[in-house]
């Protein structure tokens, strides 16, 4: 499913483009075809370009963030993978062993080891 924002952004755009059409009859039935096409879709929370950290190696954490790009995304029924040149990973485990941002790495990195 696609943010809230996402579809209030394209909703005033849509609106601004045909402000001149009496009621909105135009940007109505336009944002009627969004919603259906959109209704299966997801949001990534990255894309192909986009840097990730990893802190955990197969079986122990790592002493510091190791830092990818993301190469590919894989999206099949039950799930979503992102390939890096070195690792793959489901999308499930950005925020617990991969994450976004370097301070966000290192953050769950001294949490890890303060809990062993």
């Amino acid at each position: 499913m696609i943010s809230e924002e996402t579809r209030e952004n394209f909703m005033q755009s849509i609106y601004d483009m045909f402000s001149d059409d009496c009621n909105n009859n135009r940007a109505n039935q336009i944002i009627d075809i969004f919603d259906i096409a959109t209704e299966n879709c997801i949001e990534l929370p990255c894309k192909v370009g986009d840097t990730v950290y990893f802190i955990k190696s197969a079986f122990s954490y790592l002493k510091e963030p190791k830092q990818e790009m993301i190469r590919k995304v894989e999206i099949y029924c039950a799930e979503t993978i992102m390939r890096t040149e070195n690792k793959s990973f489901a999308v499930e485990k950005i925020g617990k062993t991969v994450f976004l941002t370097k301070e966000a790495a290192e953050q769950a990195l001294r949490e890890s080891e303060n809990n062993e």
